[in-house]
C-alpha cells in the first residue's frame, strides 16, 4: 500500500490543502476502485471462457452415418 508520503508526491500540489486523513481515505477509495475493476476483468474473461467453450462443445464434428455405405 503506498504511504502518505508517496501518494503526496504523486498528487504534487493538489495533496498541499489535503490532510493526512484526506488523503489516507482517497487512497483506500482508490484502492477498493481497482479491486472493483479486477474484479470485473476476471468476470469477463471467465465468461468468455466458458462461452469459448460452450462453443467448442456445440462446433463438435458429427460422426458420419453409419447406415450409409
Amino acid at each position: 500500500m503506498l504511504s502518505v508520503e508517496r501518494c503526496r508526491e504523486i498528487l504534487g500540489d493538489k495533496a498541499a490543502s489535503m490532510t493526512d486523513a484526506q488523503i489516507e481515505e482517497a487512497r483506500d477509495q482508490l484502492y477498493a476502485l481497482a479491486r472493483i475493476v479486477i474484479e470485473m476483468y476476471t468476470d469477463q474473461k471467465t465468461r468468455r471462457l466458458i462461452q469459448a467453450e460452450r462453443e467448442a462443445c456445440t462446433n463438435t464434428v458429427e460422426p458420419p452415418d453409419k447406415s450409409s455405405p
